[in-house]
């Protein structure tokens, strides 16, 4: 059966800081990656998730997480602001 990628998402959630065991949560870790995988001939109404954590992450030749900190000027005060290192 072919799978298709169902979604990519970056971790934004500063009360998120370790995996818990609950999707749910672990898709939202500050700093990681999740990707999620399912049957395309279904549609993908259900998948399955694969969490990253401490990805680096480069887009158009700019770095903009280095092992699960963000390093991009923008998102790096962002995160400061939000109380992570």
């Amino acid at each position: 059966m072919l799978r298709t990628l169902v979604h990519t998402s970056f971790g934004f959630n500063p009360g998120v800081k370790r995996i818990t065991g609950r999707i749910v949560e672990d898709e939202r870790v500050f700093g990681c990656l999740n990707i999620g995988f399912g049957p395309q001939r279904l549609g993908s109404p259900s998948h399955t998730d694969g969490v990253i954590l401490r990805p680096s992450i480069w887009a158009d030749d700019v770095e903009i997480e280095r092992e699960g900190k963000y390093v991009h000027p923008e998102l790096a005060e962002l995160s400061r602001a939000l109380g992570m290192e």
